[in-house]
């Protein structure tokens, strides 16, 4: 048996003849119907096989109604689990929210000891713990003191890291989730003062 010659396509004339016609050169993607249809069927198959005499006791339009109930009914437990997770991820504790709208730096000639006192007259906490910190960076490094350093910056700057305990207590009034009483932040300025005297 002889093989047969290879046929050469003419590509500019394939080409031509598909630009005329309008015709798709690639398999278009399948939609969401088709994959929830092939999820149908093969739920009805399994079901079909697992419970004999299923579909005979029932019509098909039933069955077919009862798989599309059931795939609802399990998107709906899928859609309010995301969105729990969601919302748990978002949350954040109210002690950060308002610690973080407390302004930075002080103006100029601020008395921050003098300030804490009128936070915690006002009630305002957050604005208290914010105003030690402030109160603490200038007892420690005076002007000289930048409002993106951490409290373990300030301390190596100031090379005062024997006072670390009392900075981290410090970090954990400002970042903590429960807010700090008022007595707490007066005995921590106490404490300061002590280690500073």
């Amino acid at each position: 048996m002889t093989p047969l010659p290879q046929a050469v396509a003419d590509r500019a004339l394939l080409a031509r003849v598909f630009q005329e016609n309008e015709l798709v050169q690639q398999v278009p993607a399948p939609s969401w119907s088709d994959y929830l249809a092939a999820v149908q069927a093969a739920l009805a198959d399994w079901l079909s096989q697992g419970v004999p005499g299923l579909f005979s006791l029932m019509d098909a339009r039933l069955a077919q109604a009862l798989l599309w109930l059931l795939l609802a009914l399990v998107a709906a437990i899928l859609g309010v689990q995301m969105l729990r997770a969601v919302g748990q991820g978002r949350r954040r504790p109210a002690a950060l929210a308002v610690t973080a709208s407390v302004p930075g730096p002080p103006p100029p000639g601020t008395d921050r000891r003098r300030e804490i006192e009128a936070c915690l007259g006002r009630g305002d906490v957050p604005a208290a713990v914010q105003a030690l910190w402030w109160w603490l960076a200038g007892s420690l490094c005076g002007a000289d003191v930048d409002a993106s350093w951490t409290s373990r910056e300030l301390l190596a700057r100031a090379q005062r890291v024997d006072l670390g305990p009392l900075a981290r207590a410090l970090d954990r009034m400002a970042y903590a989730a429960r807010r700090p009483a008022a007595a707490e932040v007066r005995e921590l300025v106490a404490r300061f003062e002590a280690a500073l005297a």
